[in-house]
């Protein structure tokens, strides 16, 4: 197996901490993988694991109540959209991402979605939904 290149715990703004994996090219262009639901940063072991690793720096994490780190109990956590854009904000950050093309398969295209609703396009260069599961009622 792989082993990432830096592995950080990056603290969210309503303070749940997540963990995150940086690999490959540190200096190569940006791609963020957001994992599905009961699913973790594993999902993309093939990817991070592949050649894409000698041009791409590509950063994965496990969600909020997923993989390791915190799990918080209260509903609101995972019901309320923004804290999910504000995630993946924090992730871009302490990674510091320039322009990432974000990958979001399954539950993480709602993610995804969450992000753009909130934040809007401008910080990514480009979405990539992978069987997203974004149909339901969003507000951000």
């Amino acid at each position: 197996m792989t082993h990432p290149t830096r592995t950080l715990r990056v603290k969210t703004p309503d303070r749940v901490t997540i963990a995150a994996q940086e690999w490959g090219n540190r200096k190569g262009p940006d791609i963020l993988f957001i994992h599905g639901f009961s699913q973790t940063h594993l999902s993309w072991t093939k990817q991070v694991g592949s050649n894409l690793a000698d041009t791409f720096h590509m950063v994965t994490y496990d969600l909020r109540g997923h993989g390791q780190w915190d799990k918080p109990h209260h509903a609101k956590f995972y019901t309320e959209s923004s804290r999910w854009a504000d995630e993946v904000m924090a992730i871009n950050d302490a990674t510091a991402l320039r322009r990432p093309v974000v990958v979001g398969w399954s539950y993480g295209g709602r993610i995804v979605t969450h992000y753009l609703c909130k934040y809007g396009h401008e910080r990514l260069a480009a979405v990539d939904y992978v069987c997203p599961n974004t149909n339901s009622e969003l507000t951000a």
